[in-house]
């Protein structure tokens, strides 16, 4: 019974904790009506020949205010800001030189497009499932 009680109190302070990248829940709306979402990614090369996968971690303050964290698979966590304005949304990450991405939030998801070079890349991010 005492380890069922530590493991609950252990499990509040969590939940009552910061949000940080690593504990981060799945897509909400908290009390202050601030947007949580939290996304996979796939950035995908022109001619759609594969893809890169990555993580997403942002919140939309009740402004439009974008802030959060982008991290491609098996790297380092890479800040984001942006904004929102109906379901546009642009994002600029700070990844290899930065990258601007233009597009529209809908169910939760963002469909964009970003250019790497010359190249004009897909950009796509679907809620994470726990």
């Amino acid at each position: 019974m005492k380890t069922r009680l530590a493991a609950f109190f252990l499990a509040l302070g969590l939940a009552a904790t910061p949000a940080i990248p690593a504990l981060a829940a799945v897509t909400y709306r908290d009390a202050q009506g601030v947007l949580h979402l939290n996304l996979n990614t796939q950035l995908v090369p022109p001619l759609g020949a594969g893809y890169y996968e990555g993580t997403l971690q942002l919140t939309v303050s009740k402004d439009g205010i974008v802030q959060g964290y982008y991290r491609p698979n098996g790297e380092n966590f890479h800040p984001v800001t942006g904004g929102l304005n109906g379901d546009k949304i642009w994002l600029d990450i700070s990844y290899q030189g930065g990258l601007h991405v233009d597009g529209v939030l809908k169910g939760g998801r963002i469909v964009g497009s970003t250019f790497i070079g010359t190249r004009l890349w897909d950009f796509n991010a679907a809620p994470q499932t726990n």
